[in-house]
Formats: C-alpha cells, sequence, structure tokens
C-alpha cells in the first residue's frame, strides 16, 4: 500500500453501527431488533399451532385443512337430496374430492359416504311411502330410473316390498 491509498473494506461483511447499536447490511434495523421482532413472531406461531392441535385434539381430529372444510358442513341431511344420493355429487357439493369425503367420513361417521346416502335415501323413502305417496311417485323422486329397480332395492334393504309400507301402487 502506497502513503495515499486508502485501506479497501468489504462492503458485504461490514457492519455499522447506529447509536452503538450493530447494524446488518441488508436492513437498517438494529440487529437487536430483528431479534426482538423474530422472537416476537416465533411465539406467537407457537401460540397459534397449540391452538390449532389443542382444537383438533379435542374434536377428535387432527388438524388438518380438508378436515376442517368438512366439519363446516352442519346439515348433512339438507345436501343429500341435491346431491341426488350420491357419494360423488356430494362430494362435488363440498368442493372435496370423493376420496377425500370417503376418508372423511369414515372417520367421523364409520362407514363410507354412499352407505349413509343409501340409508338416507331409503328412510326417505319410507316416510314417503306411509304418507301415501306412490311407489312410483317415491322411485321418481328419489333418483330411480325405474319403480321395479326401486321395489327391488326397496325389498332387499327392509325384507318387505314398498307396498306393505302403505303406499299405492
Amino acid at each position: 500500500m502506497g502513503c495515499g491509498s486508502k485501506p479497501k473494506l468489504e462492503t458485504s461483511k461490514r457492519l455499522t453501527t447506529r447509536g452503538g447499536v450493530p447494524q446488518t447490511g441488508y436492513s437498517r434495523l438494529p440487529a437487536g431488533l430483528l431479534l426482538s421482532v423474530w422472537n416476537q413472531c416465533a411465539l406467537r406461531l407457537a401460540r397459534f399451532l397449540q391452538t390449532v392441535v389443542r382444537r383438533g385434539a379435542a374434536s377428535g381430529f387432527e388438524s388438518d385443512p380438508m378436515t376442517s372444510r368438512l366439519d363446516r358442513v352442519e346439515e348433512w341431511l339438507n345436501l343429500a337430496r341435491p346431491a341426488r344420493y350420491s357419494a360423488r355429487q356430494l362430494a362435488t357439493l363440498c368442493h372435496v374430492s370423493l376420496r377425500q369425503l370417503e376418508r372423511y367420513f369414515k372417520g367421523s361417521f364409520g362407514h363410507p359416504p354412499q352407505e349413509w346416502l343409501n340409508e338416507v335415501r331409503f328412510q326417505e323413502a319410507e316416510k314417503l311411502l306411509t304418507s301415501g305417496v306412490s311407489v312410483k311417485q317415491v322411485a321418481r323422486r328419489l333418483g330411480f330410473k325405474q319403480a321395479s329397480h326401486f321395489s327391488r332395492a326397496f325389498k332387499r334393504r327392509t325384507g318387505l316390498p314398498p307396498s306393505a309400507h302403505g303406499a299405492r301402487r
């Protein structure tokens, strides 16, 4: 180095001070303040995660974003008819895949959604038949293409033909 030359400083490693507090080269915030903000964020995140885990454990579910979407469905029975008693249509109405709906039903209710929908469908059929609605109208309302198919399925499920429930032919 000559007499008139200045020493070269590497700017990437240089720390400056403001009021005696070191500052990083990337930010002009004091390093102590950055550490404090970081610690506060970490504490808040930890508290939030503990709350999520506690809520999930209390409800019997893991904190999975898909279960929370399906947990918000309050009236499953009100969705069965618009879904035309189809698990695939029910999944579409809930904005989830059929597989996600199947996992949710298995964990929450202990059986697949189509099995539940069939049960709801035949309970509705019994109500309609005992109120005097004809077999043909019940079959049409519940989405069966033919009354004979409905009659066979109903008898297989209940052991009695639909006409035994007070329905007109």
